[in-house]
């Protein structure tokens, strides 16, 4: 007795020769293809969420109707289902397990619009019944080559029966936000090229903790480019030729700002004071050197504050000539 089911488990555990169960054989579904990898999906809180409740404004989802046709809940679809399904179906053969009942299994996988990627839908019957209303999903069921398959699910209960080709996702509930499917991608590409895809656990932390070194590799050797000491400035650098060219402009502009400012300030003080003697040589004198320390640097006011001080001075050199 022990010896047969010691046989018919190992037979299990690599994979019938006639290839997976099949329950619903007469649905419109895919064909196994032996030369993929197997990936199995449960269906609530993994691919979409199963809920009386309306979906809030944005959400992505079907509705579900029971056999007469009436509404029985919605089903909200995790973000990027329908891209990640399309992509995984190339890859994997696909398939549903759930602890639901067949009929509303069925009904919640073509509402959604999963029935063209899929080749078989697995219910509570093929699952363990553990006590009343309590199942545990089991692939060795299934027929599966374990080495071969991967189960996705969000309860860690049902990861017991095969904790080397689980992965347990976090349950959703309706988050706009979440990015399962996105993180989990580039994994699922990677792990489907390897022959034996167990332990799936310790590979999927395997290739994160490599891509987050590559990245903090990436890190730092754009922070080495980006250091000045390195001489190479990921910021757009000034060539010389530029540098010189800016400092030229820039002595054009003194130059011609200066001439304008001095020539408009040298007619002003002429047509206003008129001296005669050394007091009108010395207000000249004083506004063309007050225009050389203002005029380009601080611009028009600084011009304004020179002759203020030149038309003081001539005033005060007035009253000196006129006491003498």
């Amino acid at each position: 007795m022990e010896s047969a089911l010691s046989q018919k488990q190992a037979k299990q555990i690599t994979g019938s020769k006639s290839g997976p169960l099949r329950v619903n054989p007469d649905k419109h579904m895919t064909k196994f293809d032996e030369n993929k990898k197997t990936l199995v999906l449960d269906l609530d809180k993994t691919l979409v969420y199963l809920t009386l409740e309306a979906p809030t404004k944005g959400a992505e989802y079907s509705t579900v109707l029971d056999e007469e046709g009436k509404f029985r809940r919605y089903a909200i679809k995790r973000p990027g289902l329908e891209r990640f399904i399309k992509e995984m179906s190339s890859l994997f053969n696909i398939c549903i397990l759930t602890s639901m009942k067949m009929k509303h299994v069925i009904n919640a996988v073509e509402a959604v619009g999963l029935d063209p990627y899929i080749f078989e839908v697995y219910s509570r019957d093929e699952c363990v019944k553990v006590s009343e209303n309590i199942y545990m999903k089991s692939l060795l069921k299934l027929g599966f080559d374990l080495s071969t398959t991967i189960f996705m699910d969000d309860s860690s209960h049902h990861m017991r029966s095969q904790p080397l080709n689980g992965i347990l996702v976090q349950a959703f509930t309706g988050e706009k936000n979440d990015r399962c499917f996105e993180l989990l991608t580039p994994f699922l590409r990677y792990i489907a090229t390897h022959a034996d895809v167990r332990p799936v656990t310790e590979k999927l932390y395997a290739y994160f903790e490599s891509q987050e070194k590559e990245q903090e590799k990436t890190r730092k050797q754009k922070k080495h480019k980006s250091d000045p000491k390195n001489g190479m400035s990921l910021i757009a650098e000034v060539t010389e030729e530029e540098e010189e060219l800016q400092r030229d402009n820039e002595i054009k502009r003194r130059k011609k700002s200066f001439s304008a400012n001095s020539s408009f300030e040298k007619n002003v003080v002429i047509k206003q004071f008129d001296f005669e003697s050394k007091s009108t040589g010395a207000s000249l004198s004083l506004s063309k050197t007050s225009s050389l320390s203002f005029g380009s640097d601080q611009g028009t006011d600084s011009f304004f504050s020179s002759l203020e001080i030149a038309k003081t001075s001539s005033m005060k050199s007035t009253k000196q000539v006129s006491a003498q």
